[in-house]
Parts: structure tokens; C-alpha cells; sequence
């Protein structure tokens, strides 16, 4: 996995949670090997993008892991919005054989046929992420599940699927979904 996440307070004197403790309690389960960027602005995203992408050593670090505010179709890093199309600009059809989840409020609140126009476009091969607003703690359960099943099962569908099943109620409450759409056992 390789790890964006974003600031969650404007005032960064403020202590908050971050996804870098879920990683830390994951990767020793065996769960995850992972890279953690801490992302501030569009062009660190855009560093860090290219380094994920682009250079041979991270090609087994399929899932791509996006931790900011959002909300439809767009996410929010360092005070900008990113919509899905700036962001497929940024991916540039290099995401073949990838998965992204974006753990952020409400940024899959889109028509699917936006959200499946842009994983065509990034030629991501798995988008997913909630079209609600999420609670923290909520979605940080949630991810440490989801990315487990995606350990667990071969084919990434079958690991949203199994979600979708077993986790019911979180994912409805979460507004959890993915293109291409995949339905519950």
C-alpha cells in the first residue's frame, strides 16, 4: 500500500488522528507493507504520485491509499479542491492493475458513470470510497477490515464483496462503493 494522507486541521498545533497508527498496527499482522506520505499540497501529491507510478520498485504496492477532507467528487489538500478529473490528470492512465480506496467524506457522492470515467481514464483497475460523510473512527475500522479482505481473497471484487456482506451496516452507514459496482453475495 502506498499511503497519502492529508492535513485534518488548519491549526496545526492541534494533535489528530492519523492513519500512520493504523498502518503501524497493520503491517506487523502482516496485513500491509506500506509506504506513509504525509501530503500537504497538490504538488507534493504530484511528487509522491509519480514516485508510486512511476518507479519499478513500488509496482508491488498496488492499493493507493488517499486520506484527506472531501467532499462530491473532489478531495481537499492544503486548502484546494482536487475533482476527479484534475486527479485522473495528476494518475495519467498509469494506474493499470491499481486499486484506490479514497478514505475521504463524501468524494464518491458522483454518478457512477463519473466515477467509472475516471477510473477508465487513470486505467485503475479498482476505485473505492465512501459517498457519505464518515465518522474517523468509523472509516479507520473499516479500512483495516477492507484491507484485510483484500489480503485474504485473490480477486479485489470478491474482497469487496465479502465487505459488502459482512460489514452490512458500517458499509450502508459509510456509503461505501466501487466501480466497477460490485454486489453483496
Amino acid at each position: 500500500m502506498f499511503c497519502f494522507e492529508g492535513d485534518w486541521e488548519r491549526d496545526l498545533r492541534r494533535s489528530t488522528p492519523s492513519v500512520r497508527s493504523l498502518i503501524e498496527l497493520l503491517t506487523p499482522l502482516g496485513i500491509v507493507q506500506a509506504v506513509y506520505r504525509d501530503v500537504g499540497t497538490v504538488e507534493e501529491l504530484t511528487y509522491y504520485l509519480n514516485i508510486w507510478l512511476g518507479q519499478e520498485r513500488y509496482e508491488d504496492y498496488r492499493l493507493g491509499w488517499f486520506e484527506f477532507h472531501g467532499s462530491s467528487g473532489e478531495i481537499e489538500i492544503g486548502g484546494c479542491a482536487l475533482t476527479f478529473g484534475e486527479l485522473a490528470d495528476l494518475i495519467a492512465r498509469r494506474g493499470a492493475g491499481r486499486l484506490l480506496h479514497l478514505g475521504s467524506c463524501s468524494t464518491c457522492d458522483v454518478d457512477e458513470s463519473e466515477l467509472e470515467s475516471f477510473r477508465r481514464l487513470t486505467k485503475l483497475r479498482l476505485v473505492t470510497g465512501f459517498d457519505n460523510e464518515v465518522e474517523w473512527v468509523e472509516s479507520a475500522a473499516f479500512a483495516m477490515l477492507y484491507f484485510q479482505m483484500l489480503q485474504v481473497y485473490a480477486r479485489p471484487a470478491d474482497a469487496v464483496k465479502a465487505a459488502l456482506t459482512n460489514y452490512s451496516q458500517l458499509t450502508s452507514k459509510l456509503g461505501f462503493r466501487s466501480t466497477p459496482v460490485y454486489l453483496p453475495w
